[in-house]
Formats: structure tokens, C-alpha cells, sequence
């Protein structure tokens, strides 16, 4: 807006006031209104003969801007329930919004988002009130929500199932009810995900495991879990000389449960029977033979398993003693340890719970305790008689490390019993399912 100076007298100098806390010291200066409202200006001149003053009362009038109301939406059409996000476009300043979505439901917010939970075409209005007035706007049929159609029918396979580590499976999904925005999510049983369609997944470690695939589209989700689909088992690391001609001991016939293990203990130069020709299943093994039996097994061979220095570990396995080399080459492997007093107590009866940590320690990557460091057992134990709040919680991580291997199961009434000492050929079936000797 212009103003000009129509002033008598010569005046000198000028002093604005606009209504508005601003001034200005030109004589015809030009000022611009940023509100609406009505503002009195104010004139000071000085002349040499004095100054004046005057005022004039509302005597400039700003109206506000009028209102008009727009908005756009994202999406405007797709299956139920559709998320829309609305988002006003209206000019002339407005101070409040009243939103008709159409279905009976309603926002007083400048941006709603509304949810759509039902099939059909929907008109939205916008009515929009400022300082200078109120407008509207409607949009007929602008929101399209179509039918979700009907939730997945979820189905998979592998190939192969079984097989030696690393073991590479090809997994596809059989599903049904798909739509173009299908998401797939594959869980393998290893800690392991994939979102493609159709994965290929590589299980690097022994174990059996559950697959589950969940697949996703407009009409919601659904799951199937294939329960121990995959068998992956230990690969033969361990360069074994297998004798094959080796006899089978007289006392494991064709049904005994653990033939197979004593036969490839014996093929692989790991455990024998005795002069008798007998295997003695039944016997309870005592440290000293546990520790032969796991350095033949971790060396790959009795001929393996290096001589040991003079200078012994242990104060009651010294070097004349028949297991020497074998105790100092598990101890020197961090697979045994002896106890506070430098005694190895070679003649102790091994437990079951003892077992399990030798048999972990040795196959561990890397070998012995820091092997298991990236492992994670299950917060619900597997046998109710070893956890992590009973007396042999030292023993509770290896005992799991084993059967997430596929190495050991427990008894049929739910107990590991790790106090019970260890057989000949319950160490047989460990040692043989740990280093991959038998399928």
C-alpha cells in the first residue's frame, strides 16, 4: 500500500506509524499488511516552524483472504483394509478442518490417515473454515477399496532333505491364493531368513531342522512349518585309515543296538575290543580310557597322537603311565582338564555329564570351550534333569551344543541322567556320530 505526504508548512522530516508496530521515516513511503484487521495511521511532520501530528482512525481496512479447500490423498485405491493418508492442500490460511470420509467416520486434523475396512467406492469432503470464511470441496467415488480376496495357502519342499554338511538345499513354495504383492519369509531352523520366493539355503552345521514359511497378501498371512525336515550331518574331517576287515566283537551281534558305532570306532583305529574278542559294551569307562579314545578320534588315528614331553600335566599320570601320551595330548587340546590339586585321577568312572563336555570341546570350531562361545542354548532346557538352575549347570550348554548337533538324545522319560557314568557303547555312539563316522 502506498502512502503520501500532502503536508503544508515545508515540513523536513517524516514519522510513519503504520497501526501495525511498524514505521518508516520516508515522506511517501509503501508498506505492506501481513494480517487482517484494521489499523490507525499516524503522521508526525517537523518544519522549521514546529512539528504536527495526526492520526487516521481504521483508516486502512485489510480483509482476510478467503479460503479454499483442496486435498490429496495416497493411496486412492486398493484391497481392504486400505490405509489412506490424506493430506490438506487448502489456500487462505484455514484454522480448522472438518473431514467426511465417507463411511461414516469423520477427523477434525489438518493430515488424517484413515483405515477403510470395507469393499466399495467412497466420497470424501472437506470443509475448511479460516479468518476469511469457509469453503468445501467433495470428490465423488475417490476412494476405491476392493476385495482382499482370501489368505494364503501356504505349502513348501526342499531337496534334498538329508545329506552331509554343508548341505545345499533348494527350497520352493507349493502356495496357493497369491497374489502380485505375495511376500514370502523363510525360516531355515538355523537362525537363518530369506524373503525370496523360492530360496536356496546352505546349513553349515549338523543338526536336524524344523523350516517354516510364512507368506503374505492383501487378505493377511499364514504359516506351515515342516517339524526336523532337514537331517544335515557331520562331514568326515578327519583323515580315519578304516580297516574293514577288522571282525566284529563277539558280544555285538547283527541287532545290537550300537553295532554299527563299535564296528566304525574299530575302523578307524579309535576303539578296539579286547584279547578276549569281545568289546564289553556294557563297561564303564574311566578317564584315562576317555581320554585315549577322544585324542585317537580328534588326531584321526592312534599313530596321530604325538608323544608327550617329560614334563607331565598331572602329578598322578606321570610318563610311565600307559595313557600318558593320550592325557597330555587331550589336555594340551583343552579338552580335559584335571582338577585343583594337579591330579588327573585317571581311574574315575567318566559321567555322562563329563562326556558331553569332552565330546563338545572336541568337535567345537575352534577346538575346546571357545568353540561354543557363538552358541546359544535354548532358554527351555531339553532334559528336565540337566538346566541351567541344576547342580550340573556346567555341563547344561555342552549337553544342548550336542543335540542341536544330532549327537545325543536323552531317555524316554524326558531325563539325560548326567550322573550316570558312561558305557562303552554309549561312547561309541557318541564319538561315531560326532566325527562323522557313521551316516
Amino acid at each position: 500500500m502506498s502512502f503520501f505526504d500532502q503536508s503544508s508548512g515545508s515540513p523536513t522530516s517524516w514519522v510513519w506509524d503504520f497501526g501495525d508496530g511498524s514505521t518508516s521515516s520516508q515522506q511517501n513511503p509503501t508498506h505492506g499488511y501481513d494480517s487482517p484487521g484494521n489499523y490507525s495511521v499516524t503522521l508526525t511532520v517537523t518544519a522549521a516552524t514546529g512539528t504536527a501530528t495526526k492520526t487516521f482512525t481504521d483508516y486502512v481496512k485489510v480483509a482476510a483472504p478467503p479460503v479454499g479447500a483442496s486435498f490429496s490423498a495416497t493411496p486412492t485405491r486398493g484391497p481392504a483394509p486400505l490405509t489412506v493418508a490424506f493430506a490438506d492442500l487448502s489456500t487462505g490460511d484455514p484454522t480448522s478442518w472438518a473431514w467426511d470420509f465417507g463411511d461414516r467416520t469423520t477427523s477434525s486434523e489438518q493430515h488424517p490417515s484413515h483405515v477403510y475396512s470395507g469393499k466399495g467406492a467412497y466420497t470424501v469432503k472437506l470443509t475448511v473454515s479460516g479468518a476469511g470464511g469457509s469453503n468445501s470441496v467433495t470428490r465423488s467415488n475417490y476412494i476405491i477399496v476392493e476385495d482382499p480376496g482370501a489368505v494364503p495357502v501356504v505349502d513348501l519342499a526342499g531337496s534334498p532333505t538329508a545329506g552331509q554338511i554343508p548341505l545345499s538345499v533348494s527350497f520352493v513354495h507349493l502356495s496357493t491364493g497369491l497374489d502380485a504383492d505375495t511376500t514370502w519369509s523363510w525360516g531355515f531352523g538355523d537362525g537363518a531368513t530369506s524373503d525370496a520366493r523360492n530360496p536356496v539355503h546352505v546349513y553349515q552345521k549338523q543338526g536336524t531342522y524344523s523350516v517354516t514359511l510364512t507368506a503374505t497378501n492383501a487378505a493377511g498371512s499364514a504359516s506351515k512349518m515342516l517339524f526336523n525336515y532337514i537331517q544335515a550331518r557331520r562331514t568326515k574331517k578327519w583323515a580315519y585309515l578304516f580297516d574293514r576287515k577288522r571282525p566284529a566283537p563277539k558280544d555285538t551281534p547283527a541287532d545290537f543296538w550300537a553295532r554299527n558305532e563299535i564296528l566304525a570306532l574299530g575302523s578307524a583305529g579309535i576303539a578296539y575290543g579286547y584279547p578276549d574278542g569281545q568289546f564289553h559294551p556294557d563297561w564303564s569307562v574311566k578317564r584315562d580310557q576317555a581320554a585315549m579314545f577322544l585324542s585317537r578320534a580328534v588326531a584321526g588315528g592312534d599313530s596321530n597322537v604325538p608323544d608327550a614331553s617329560s614334563q607331565p600335566s598331572f602329578s598322578d599320570v606321570p610318563p610311565g603311565h600307559w595313557a600318558y601320551r593320550y592325557v597330555e595330548y587331550a589336555k594340551s587340546k583343552n579338552i580335559v582338564a584335571g582338577y585343583p590339586d594337579r591330579r588327573y585321577r585317571p581311574d574315575d568312572l567318566v559321567t555322562r555329564a563329563q562326556m558331553a563336555v569332552f565330546v563338545a570341546r572336541s568337535i567345537a570350531d575352534p577346538i575346546r570351550d571357545a568353540g561354543l562361545q557363538g552358541f546359544t542354548p535354548p532358554t527351555r532346557p531339553t532334559f528336565r534333569d540337566i538346566t541351567p538352575a541344576s547342580k550340573y549347570s556346567w555341563a547344561y550348554k555342552h549337553v544342548e551344543y550336542l543335540v542341536s548337533e544330532g549327537i545325543v538324545a536323552g531317555y524316554p522319560d524326558g531325563q539325560y541322567r548326567p550322573s550316570a557314568t558312561i558305557s562303552r557303547d554309549q561312547l561309541s555312539v557318541y564319538l561315531a556320530r560326532a566325527f562323522g563316522l557313521v551316516d
